[in-house]
């Protein structure tokens, strides 16, 4: 799997230092991927693993997340295409957010 199930937990777990953590971990191992084709069968769910972890209520956890979803979008580029969408809506969301860093965050 390309991303260790040690890590989802940190990622979709209650600790907001751990969650950035792992975050920052998943876009590293993101950014050392040199054959993004490589990793076609993982690209669903790791958009997943992405997904849940945007609606956290803390502002460093989603602007991390947003920065998450960027990192995921210029990797894997036109080969996500199918996946764009569900992420496209959870953010959407988050652009009705009261805080205007909330909001630029997503729409970026």
């Amino acid at each position: 799997n390309l991303v260790p199930q040690s890590l989802l937990s940190r990622l979709h777990g209650n600790d907001v230092a751990d969650q950035l953590r792992a975050i920052s971990d998943l876009q590293n191992a993101l950014r050392k991927i040199k054959c993004p084709l490589d990793y076609q069968e993982h690209y669903e769910g790791l958009c997943q693993a992405i997904i849940k972890v945007i609606p956290v209520n803390n502002f460093r956890v989603f602007k991390a997340s947003a920065g998450l979803v960027t990192t995921y979008v210029e990797t894997f580029k036109s080969n996500i295409t199918n996946y764009i969408s569900p992420l496209a809506r959870v953010l959407c969301h988050k652009i009705g957010d009261n805080k205007i860093a909330v909001r630029e965050s997503a729409i970026k």
